[in-house]
């Protein structure tokens, strides 16, 4: 199977591939002639999109590639540097309902336009985690296993700077999110969950995606790792005053989230 572009293209191809964009987004390409996705779980990032990655794989009428983030949509280089068609590459196998999971959460409104234009019937996932959470999360796995630094030698200088970060904060910003994605998707194809009904229920979550989806609830489970954990984060408490100086960074976020969602988020707090 193809691999996606790891690297940038030449001026030249990006100008090429950024018109050929233009022509699916003005309807002078028609992309029915290409095998795209029929959902995208678009994140969020360390909210169990790689265990959602693994269960949903094993079930038998939905197909996943083998590489879970494809990125396209995402990385302007794939984006812009990759054909459409490469992308659509990834599906020309599937068998069923077919799908992939990379965290867009964040991706501007034009880009979302797009997708929805290329995919109009497309089902979109979303996994809410407490943003506080998910960006200390994030933030120990950029620092301590991608950056392989010892847990006691990052200062709060250090933290804070990364907390700071567009978008990791961005990603945590779930009313900005939610605003996002329902101005251009009608809300029946969007499916909100959340990660703490992951951790507590995980069957069930599970099943109510399968519902969604419109695939078999019952599919055999025994082969489903359901109780397992994948790409888990260093295991460090936030200090007290970190995690006080990250509520107060999401602060309006959370109001937000608490008012359309009380019961889920009462543990926020």
């Amino acid at each position: 199977m193809t691999r996606l572009i790891q690297k940038s293209v030449n001026v030249s191809k990006r100008i090429f591939f950024r018109m050929e964009k233009w022509l699916y987004y003005n309807g002078w390409l028609e992309p029915s002639r290409l095998v795209l996705p029929d959902f995208l779980c678009i994140g969020s990032q360390k909210a169990g999109t790689t265990w959602l990655y693994e269960n949903l794989r094993q079930h038998p009428d939905l197909f996943l590639p083998d590489r879970k983030e494809l990125n396209y949509f995402s990385s302007k280089y794939r984006f812009f540097g990759m054909p459409l068609s490469a992308y659509s590459h990834y599906f020309q196998e599937a068998k069923g309902m077919k799908g992939e999971i990379t965290p867009y959460e964040n991706l501007p409104v034009r880009r979302i336009r797009f997708i929805k234009k290329i995919i109009p019937s497309l089902k979109l996932i979303l996994i809410i985690r407490n943003p506080v959470d998910r960006m200390w999360a994030s933030v120990l796995m950029y620092l301590v296993s991608a950056q392989k630094k010892q847990f006691e030698d990052i200062s709060d200088k250090e933290f804070t700077r990364m907390f700071h970060e567009p978008d990791l904060f961005s990603r945590g910003d779930y009313p900005a999110i939610l605003k996002n994605w329902r101005s251009v998707f009608p809300e029946n194809q969007l499916h909100i969950c959340f990660y703490d009904d992951l951790v507590s229920h995980p069957k069930q979550f599970l099943r109510d995606i399968f519902v969604f989806l419109e695939v078999s609830t019952e599919p055999g489970w025994s082969q489903f790792p359901v109780e397992n954990v994948f790409n888990k984060s260093p295991e460090y408490p936030c200090p007290q005053h970190l995690r006080n100086y990250l509520k107060n960074m999401y602060y309006d976020s959370l109001k937000k989230l608490s008012q359309e969602f009380p019961h889920q988020t009462e543990k926020y707090s």
